[in-house]
């Protein structure tokens, strides 16, 4: 799987949000997660991170794909 910004490195970094019965996950590259906050939990959203990029890449209610990201 392909970071979800860049598309050129693999992802390591596995996102997930989940509020009321929607579930968006974004799938990161550690570069791209670097540079977008993701290690530093004060200064990170989600729901910033997939607003700017035009919203969520995948939306599904919980547990249809059967894959836990924590």
């Amino acid at each position: 799987m392909l970071c979800g910004i860049c598309k050129q490195t693999k992802a390591t970094v596995h996102l997930t949000q989940i509020v009321g019965e929607t579930m968006q996950t974004m799938d990161l590259c550690e570069k791209c997660a670097r540079t977008k906050g993701v290690n530093d939990p004060t200064g990170f959203s989600l729901a910033d991170l997939l607003a700017s990029m035009g919203g969520p890449q995948r939306i599904q209610p919980p547990g249809e794909s059967g894959e836990i990201h924590l």
